[in-house]
């Protein structure tokens, strides 16, 4: 079965590399020279989308800027939307559409998000990872066997969405597991910035808002956040 690619017109076969995007099919040539890598982000653009970034030379260091590669997740902030990778399928959420997350360890709730409640558990866990909450509900303290984030979403097509940084069992000693724990908290800070402006903070009493921004401040000096992250946040607070 033959599909036309909808910028170059050419004709894909079976065995063609064809990138799905919102209303076609591009061919793999014409999405590079858009300048994107991989096809992750297919679903957030329309066939417009890729030619305009085409006829623009596809401007690789803005799309490079506007996009934050975790692994099995993707911060588009072009589009506007998280593309968390699947095996055979990427589930794309609109930022707007992200009330909550959450770090699961080996099943166990162990991090939540909400107004300040990512802050505090960094703060007291420490940029490297929500260890201590793993620690106490893991069997064997030695190994993690699992460790993901649960968005949740108002979409009710997926009210909740899985992003797994370790789905095997892992010594917690290892690099290995501190190098994907601090990618979870890297994750786990971003989803914060998208909730706290999903939230209408501006209701918050100003008691409430001086002590969530010292909370934020206390994660920029621990490392947890950037500066960019950090100035979003206040940049909330105070327009």
């Amino acid at each position: 079965m033959e599909t036309i690619c909808g910028c170059c017109n050419k004709q894909l076969g079976f065995m063609d590399g064809k990138i799905r995007v919102k209303d076609g099919v591009v061919c793999k040539a014409c999405w590079k020279k858009a300048g994107f890598n991989g096809p992750s982000l297919g679903q957030n653009y329309s066939v417009a989308d890729v030619n305009k970034f085409i006829q623009n030379g596809g401007d690789r260091a803005f799309i490079a800027q506007n996009t934050r590669n975790y692994g099995p997740i993707i911060f588009d902030d072009i589009s506007k939307k998280v593309v968390v990778k699947g095996f055979l399928n990427s589930t794309s959420i609109d930022y707007k559409d992200i009330v909550n997350a959450e770090i699961l360890e080996n099943g166990n709730s162990i991090q939540k998000s909400g107004v300040g409640g990512a802050v505090a558990g960094a703060v007291l866990l420490g940029p490297v990872g929500a260890l201590a909450g793993g620690l106490m509900g893991r069997k064997n303290k030695n190994v993690c066997e699992s460790l993901q984030i649960k968005i949740t979403t108002k979409n009710n097509s997926n009210n909740a969405v899985f992003v797994p940084f370790i789905k095997t069992q892992t010594k917690i000693d290892s690099f290995s597991y501190r190098s994907d724990s601090r990618t979870c908290q890297e994750v786990m800070s971003i989803l914060q910035v998208i909730i706290n402006e999903n939230s209408n903070v501006d209701s918050l009493p100003s008691s409430t808002v001086a002590d969530e921004l010292l909370k934020y401040k206390q994660l920029l000096d621990s490392g947890a956040i950037t500066e960019e992250e950090y100035n979003a946040l206040k940049n909330k607070f105070f327009g």
